[in-house]
């Protein structure tokens, strides 16, 4: 028994590690700024031509990245612009949604294992009253979650920890939750990324074009009917 709860000790303070070292190298190396639109305009030639030459290596490596990168307590939103101006609506869409969903899954079930307490000692008193939603069922309502904005993308992937929610609604809640917001994102930086390819300059003119101007105002809605929801179905 001693030696299990070592190793577990192990893997935990050696998550941790990992964890504050990518937080580290993201920001002493300023890895954001690859993601800049100064940058991606300045090498834009060079981007170009890597896609389309290496374009299934490029996608297996960035889906691999992004399950890894969810997996370190990694932002999401980052993620999904990336993976919109690199592969496009649709393929962007599907790696994103897919490394994500894998990444907090692998997430849920390592705090499960590793660092329940730790979950339960941070969240428990500011979440409890959740606890009734998810006993009535906790795959719509983990969903729900999802959708709505509020909840830092961190702290969902590990909420459910506190109500030992099964890992394939986890899974399956997460695609379906995280899937509108994504493809919308996705196509949104998509729209960007395609008029940097055509050498337009960042400017405000870029929001008349319909394919990012009509996925803003879907965003909108959405966000607008998905507040109304959770203020009138879900007040306690």
């Amino acid at each position: 028994m001693t030696q299990i709860k070592k190793v577990k000790t192990t893997l935990g303070v050696t998550y941790l590690i990992l964890v504050a070292f990518v937080v580290f190298a993201f920001f002493y190396w300023e890895i954001y700024k690859y993601f800049a639109p100064e940058f991606i305009r300045a090498h834009r030639p060079e981007i170009i031509a890597f896609k389309h030459a290496h374009f299934t290596f490029l996608l297996l490596s960035f889906f691999i990245f992004g399950i890894i990168w969810v997996f370190l307590l990694g932002f999401g939103t980052p993620l999904t612009i990336t993976s919109g101006i690199i592969f496009g609506p649709i393929w962007g869409s599907i790696v994103a949604i897919l490394s994500e969903a894998i990444g907090a899954s692998c997430l849920y079930v390592f705090a499960n294992i590793y660092f329940k307490e730790t979950v339960f000692k941070y969240l428990n008193k500011r979440y409890k009253k959740l606890t009734k939603h998810f006993r009535e069922n906790e795959l719509s309502y983990f969903t729900f979650l999802r959708l709505i904005p509020g909840i830092p993308y961190q702290i969902m992937n590990l909420l459910p920890v506190l109500f030992n929610m099964r890992l394939e609604n986890y899974f399956l809640a997460t695609i379906i939750g995280t899937a509108p917001m994504t493809i919308i994102v996705v196509s949104i930086s998509s729209g960007i990324a395609a008029r940097f390819e055509g050498g337009e300059r960042l400017s405000l003119a870029m929001i008349q074009q319909p394919r990012i101007y009509l996925p803003i105002i879907v965003l909108g809605i959405v966000v607008l009917l998905l507040n109304f929801a959770k203020k009138k179905f879900f007040k306690n």
